[in-house]
């Protein structure tokens, strides 16, 4: 039986007056990563990074790195973990300020949650919709780019980084929870997050 939410909170979550960000960052092997906070060790007050994999990673997906480690370097001088961008909420005022090629009428919907990628020279790229149809289902709602930047991984990032994000909110992201897109946006892009056709026009994924 799908667990729904009270009425008011499909209202305000995510409504915040002030955005929030998360930094994604690419390890200096390739992959993607979210960090999500910081910390300190309980015992030994060393400072700790809080961070997600963004990818399927069987070992588990959050993860603790000791700060001085997760922003040094590699023996050879390489970033361990190199800052492409920033997952940004929109505050339901501010979403007339998106550009117009990323904005949408799903985006005035009640109990709807918009993110933005922001690369680090401040150019906003992409944006996302989602809208949490129960506690354990997410629906995205629209996935768009700017058009001079599209085809370079920006949507896939965006989505990713939302769908990461929405699992660690939701207890760390049980195998149970669910997303379904019926976006017009590529279904290769989806595919590559793990979703699958389930109802017509419909794409499902259990997350990444």
């Amino acid at each position: 039986m799908r667990k729904t939410l009270p009425e008011s909170v499909h209202e305000n979550k995510f409504r915040v007056p002030t955005p929030m960000h998360w930094t994604i960052h690419r390890h200096f092997k390739g992959n993607l990563y979210l960090e999500l906070g910081s910390g300190l060790h309980s015992e030994t007050k060393e400072p700790l990074v809080l961070y997600r994999c963004l990818y399927h990673n069987e070992l588990g997906a959050t993860w603790l790195r000791p700060a001085p480690s997760f922003h040094g370097t590699t023996p050879d001088g390489a970033r361990r973990f190199q800052p492409v961008g920033t997952l940004q909420t929109v505050p339901p005022d501010s979403l007339a300020s998106l550009p117009e090629d990323l904005r949408g009428a799903e985006q005035a919907h009640p109990g709807t949650a918009t993110f933005i990628l922001r690369l680090p020279d401040d150019t906003v790229v992409s944006c996302i919709v989602t809208r949490s149809e129960s506690l354990d289902r997410t629906r995205i709602l629209d996935l768009r780019t700017l058009p001079s930047r599209r085809r370079q991984g920006h949507a896939t990032t965006l989505l990713r980084a939302t769908m990461g994000l929405v699992l660690h909110q939701a207890g760390g992201g049980a195998p149970e929870h669910r997303f379904v897109s019926g976006s017009a946006a590529s279904h290769t892009l989806f595919a590559a997050c793990g979703f699958q056709p389930t109802a017509p026009g419909d794409h499902e994924s259990a997350g990444i």
